[in-house]
């Protein structure tokens, strides 16, 4: 019996969010994949048919009696290109028919692998569960008619279907180059020396722990992050570098719907990590304002090139020269009394303001006194031998200024606060709260009364508006994507774990 017309259309849009993921990020790696709550548990029996040296691996649920896939279908309804690029990607999933015929026979999971090969591309592997085995059968074989001769492999059927071929294997259809659905054959026959991504020890200890009221999943490998996403460019670009650091070996990501939007819970393995971990404490003495903040430990290692970056050339020049001027001795007793207290807890915090953002960075003063007294004692030899700046002390601030850069430190209350511009130091005596009084740092961060390796702020809108007024609203690239960016308001970002497993929490506000 033929489903009701509302599975048909329910399915549809399943199949649709599912596709558009899954074509995302093959395409975006160059590769062709097709044409050229409450409920059960996500199904999870995809990775066990894919090769265990997958780069890239993506998952998604389309099991339309979970209450996490409707959730994520009227997510991406939020966003104004939405129905364009699920169209888009329909188009290129159905060789043959149409999304309508293909949600009609789709099981409860799909997913894409990128398989490990020579050079700077992978091969491809697309999964979708049968649900409904004539329909499927009916359907590639409509596309295998219109797009050439087939092969046999094991007794397998390997028909042409657009740029790749089409088989079943283990309930599922694959959608693949030659190699890759023979290896899934392999698995799924139980072949001498055939591993599976599922029985991966990485992808086991990553995976482990994934909400299980997810939407969609995903992994990858450190050579999948640097060889794959971070060349492609744009969002995948920017995750692979995000989730990239020295040391790992594998990533699992698990995106689900809640309030204030989403979160996506990311855990990495990172065998020798021996990250410290804090209790959030200058939350109150963050400007409530500010567009940014970063709460971390040991800054005092990175601090003299984040300022840089933060600043101009001439700042960069700057700290240079101040090095330079204070000599071996001078240098070591500074970072004694005062870059020292960077090595505990430290706040990063970026301030809106035209034409340059505020760096700020307060990090706690154990002795208020002697830290004052380190910064006198700087200031009166930094105005005596560094030449082309002015070094000043007024008002307890010390101020390094040159031509195009400046740099203010002084002690507030308990705290060292460093700045590049008065309007920092202006704004850490004012805090007006402090940035954890804040709607959207209290909608995506929370409570922050628990043990964490780091801590993130980003209030979008406002780093929007910024960068807007700044040039980017110049970019043709920018405007075609506008509407969607500003539907997200902000981001919080919440890492625990001081062993080699740390774990992410990243959620989004999307009103």
């Amino acid at each position: 019996m033929a489903p009701p017309v509302e599975a048909l259309v329910r399915r549809r849009r399943l199949v649709a969010a599912a596709a558009a993921v899954l074509a995302a990020v093959a395409l975006a790696a160059g590769i062709l994949v097709a044409a050229g709550g409450s409920g059960p548990p996500i199904a999870t029996g995809a990775a066990r048919l894919v090769p265990a040296d997958a780069l890239v691996y993506v998952h998604l649920s389309t099991d339309g009696d979970r209450d996490a896939v409707r959730d994520g279908e009227r997510l991406g309804e939020r966003f104004p290109a939405w129905e364009g690029l699920r169209d888009a990607v329909l188009a290129r999933l159905a060789v043959a028919g149409t999304d309508e015929q293909v949600g009609a026979w789709l099981g409860d999971e799909m997913a894409l692998a990128l398989v490990g090969g020579d050079g700077d591309t992978a091969g491809s592997l697309v999964l979708l569960e049968v649900g409904d085995e004539a329909r499927a059968r009916a359907f590639v074989a409509e596309g295998a008619r219109r797009s050439g001769p087939a092969k046999r492999y094991e007794g397998v059927t390997l028909a042409r279907y657009g740029a790749v071929y089409a088989a079943f294997v283990g309930g599922y259809v694959a959608l693949g180059q030659e190699e890759t659905l023979r290896r899934a054959i392999d698995l799924d026959r139980g072949r001498d020396g055939a591993k599976a991504l599922a029985d991966d020890p990485t992808f086991a200890a990553t995976s482990a722990g994934l909400p299980e009221d997810r939407v969609a999943d995903a992994y990858a490998t450190a050579d999948g992050l640097r060889r794959l996403l971070v060349p492609a460019g744009g969002l995948l670009g920017i995750a692979g570098v995000v989730f990239d650091r020295p040391g790992l070996t594998g990533v699992a990501a698990a995106l689900r719907v809640r309030e204030p939007g989403a979160e996506l819970v990311v855990r990495s393995r990172v065998p020798g990590r021996a990250a410290r971990e804090f209790t959030p404490s200058l939350l109150d003495a963050v400007p409530k304002g500010a567009m940014a903040y970063y709460g971390t430990r040991g800054l005092d290692q990175n601090l003299m090139r984040l300022l840089a970056s933060a600043g101009t050339e001439a700042l960069d020049e700057l700290l240079a020269d101040a090095r330079a001027a204070l000599g071996d001795d001078g240098a070591a007793a500074v970072r004694a009394d005062v870059l020292e207290l960077l090595s505990r807890e430290s706040a990063l915090a970026l301030l809106p303001g035209v034409p340059a953002p505020t760096l700020l960075v307060i990090a706690r003063a154990e002795d208020p006194a002697a830290t004052r007294a380190a910064l006198a004692r700087l200031t009166e030899t930094l105005e005596r031998v560094l030449e082309g700046a002015r070094v000043i002390r007024e008002d307890d601030v010390t101020r390094i200024v040159t031509g195009g850069a400046e740099l203010d430190l002084a002690v507030v209350d308990d705290r060292l606060v460093v700045a590049t511009s008065m309007r920092g130091i202006a704004a850490a005596r004012d805090p007006d709260g402090g940035i954890g009084e804040a709607e959207a740092f209290r909608a995506t961060v929370g409570d922050a009364d628990a043990p964490v390796t780091s801590l993130v702020f980003l209030d979008f809108n406002q780093l929007l508006t910024l960068a807007e007024q700044t040039g980017l609203d110049d970019s043709r690239a920018y405007r075609e994507v506008k509407a969607d960016l500003h539907r997200l308001a902000a981001v919080g970002v919440r890492s625990t774990g001081a062993g080699e497993d740390p774990t992410s929490e990243i959620r989004f506000q999307i009103p």
